[in-house]
Parts: structure tokens; sequence; C-alpha cells
């Protein structure tokens, strides 16, 4: 069966562990990838050493199979402008820089959409685009922490919070940004029209917790 994703283009500008899964769904769903890396070091998961017995280390290669990479220096006019050409016929883009970085760059969406008015891009966050804390950078442990995600888990006599042994919320987000793709990849096909989507840690943090956040508010 051809894959439901086969002919999709990505662009994928994320790093570490949220957005590089999201485009990891889409990836293994059949749509051609491109990670840009930062050109020398690249993304910060390759210089995890923990498995020295491969060539590529393993937590690199559980958020990033499927993907064709290319090293750009964002920060230059040129690498910028590599970036753009390549969006002129992509379907989707992806960051997860802090807000405001891209645009320094002529990498946000606007920017984007005035050269791909049908793009679907998407960006993440810690605390999402805008607010006070909007340019903090976002972490998971920390997430944990602020949402009281620390406080529900761990021995119900335990005082002491408690977190999650695994990044769960950068999963949360790259899950709940796949699944809104994938729904604005069929608008896109069906309408011929583009998106933005948001979606945050702190959002991901109160999906996971849906219950016990809408009794809180009630």
């Amino acid at each position: 069966m051809t894959a439901s994703l086969q002919g999709v283009r990505i662009i994928d500008m994320s790093h570490v562990i949220a957005g590089p899964l999201a485009s990891y769904f889409l990836a293994q769903l059949g749509a051609d990838v491109i990670k840009i890396e930062k050109p020398g070091s690249g993304d910060v998961l390759r210089a995890n050493t923990e498995n020295p017995t491969t060539d590529t280390p393993t937590g690199f290669s559980a958020f990033n199979a499927g993907k064709k990479s290319l090293a750009i220096d964002i920060r230059t006019p040129e690498g910028a402008e590599a970036i753009r050409a390549l969006a002129q016929n992509a379907n989707v883009f992806i960051e997860n820089f802090r807000p405001g970085i891209v645009k320094k760059y002529g990498l946000d969406y606007e920017s984007i959409k005035k050269i791909n008015p049908k793009i679907v891009y998407c960006s993440i966050s810690g605390y999402g685009q805008k607010g006070q804390w909007a340019a903090r950078g976002g972490y998971d442990q920390v997430i944990q922490a602020l949402t009281g995600m620390m406080m529900m888990s761990g021995p119900e006599n335990d005082t002491d919070p408690t977190k999650v042994g695994f990044p769960v919320i950068d999963v949360a987000v790259g899950m709940l940004g796949a699944l809104s793709i994938t729904s604005a990849i069929y608008r896109q096909s069906t309408q011929g029209v583009g998106q933005y989507i948001e979606t945050s840690l702190i959002q991901a943090a109160l999906m996971l917790m849906y219950p016990y956040t809408t009794d809180y508010l009630t």
C-alpha cells in the first residue's frame, strides 16, 4: 500500500525532541522530511554519546529516522534564503525556536506565507507564542513541576514531587503537533489553503492531565 503522506514535503527546522518527534511520525507515514541542522554540530542530540558502539547516537536516531538532513546556517542571509527556496515547494514547515527568533531571519509564518500561501506552518514552544513567559525556554521537567504533574506522581504518602521518568510532555507535544499537521494537510489538499499551528509544552501537559485540569477550572 502507498504510504498515506507520500508526496508531502516537510521542512523541519526543529531540534531536540518535541519538534523532531512530530516530523518523525509524519516521516513514518511517508512524508519527505528535510531536517535543517546547524553546520558543524547538527542537532544537539547528535552529541549524546551514551552508546559509543553506534556511529549515530540512538537518542538522535530514535527521533529522526527516515528523514533527510541538510546543514544550513539560518543566521546568514544565504542560509535563510536557501530555506525560503526550499519552502516554496513544501507542504509543511516546522520550527521550535523561542518565539521571535525565526522572524529575525525572515523564516516566520508571515514571511513563508508570502512565498507559499498554502503552507502549513507549525510553531512549537514552551509557553506559547505570546504572553509574559513566551520568551522563556521550555524544558520538560520544568513544565512537569509548573503544571502540577510532579505533585501528582510518586507514592501517595510521599510529600516530595516526583518527575515522570521520561520526557512525557515532549512526546505529547510531538503527538499533538503531528495530529494537527495531518489534519491541516487534509484541509490543504481539499480546500487549497494553508494554516498556522501553535502548540506548546504547557498545552500538552494540561492535555495529558485533561480530566484534572477540567475539574480544577470548573
